[in-house]
C-alpha cells in the first residue's frame, strides 16, 4: 500500500481526482481549463502549465533517446519520485493524527471535514521557504481552498 500511495496517488489524483471532492462531475482533473477545480481567469494559466507539460515529457522523450532512459531515470525519474513523495507525505500528515475526530456519514459535513486536518511546523524555516507554506497553513487551505492567500510571518 505505501508505494502503491507514494508512486501513484499524486498523478491519481491530478489525472482521475482519487480522494478528491466526490461530488465535482465524474472527469474533474487538474489539466482540463474548464474544470470545476478553476476559475475562468485561471484557464490561460492551465493552458500554459499544460503546454509545458507537454513539452517536458517531449524533451524527457528525446533525453532517452539520447542519453538512454537509465539516464533520464536516474536524474529525472528519481528525483521526481522524491518530491511527490514529500508532498504526499506531508499531505498524509496533515489529515493524520490521533487527535483527530473521524467522521461517519450522517455526523460529517464541509465545516468538521474541512477543520479534521492540522498544520504541521515540518522543517522550521526551511520547510516555509521550500514547501511554500503548503505545511504550515494547511487547516487555512481547507478552510477557502479557490482562495486563500497564505501569510508570511
Amino acid at each position: 500500500m505505501l508505494v502503491r500511495q507514494q508512486v501513484l496517488a499524486f498523478p491519481a489524483y491530478l489525472l482521475f481526482n482519487v480522494s478528491g471532492q466526490k461530488n465535482y462531475p465524474k472527469w474533474t482533473n487538474h489539466f482540463d481549463p474548464n474544470s470545476i477545480l478553476f476559475r475562468k481567469h485561471q484557464r490561460n494559466a492551465v493552458i500554459i502549465s499544460n503546454f509545458g507539460i507537454i513539452t517536458m515529457c517531449y524533451f524527457a522523450q528525446r533525453a532517452c533517446a539520447i542519453w538512454g532512459a537509465a539516464e533520464v531515470i536516474k536524474y529525472y525519474g528519481i528525483p521526481w519520485l522524491c518530491v511527490s513523495h514529500w508532498f504526499i507525505m506531508i499531505t498524509y500528515l496533515h489529515h493524520t493524527d490521533p487527535e483527530l475526530p473521524h467522521y461517519r456519514n450522517p455526523q460529517w459535513n464541509f465545516q468538521r471535514g474541512a477543520a479534521a486536518t492540522v498544520d504541521r511546523n515540518f522543517l522550521g524555516w526551511m520547510g516555509r521557504f521550500f514547501l511554500h507554506d503548503v505545511a504550515h497553513f494547511h487547516v487555512v487551505h481547507h478552510f477557502f481552498p479557490k482562495n486563500a492567500v497564505l501569510p508570511r510571518t
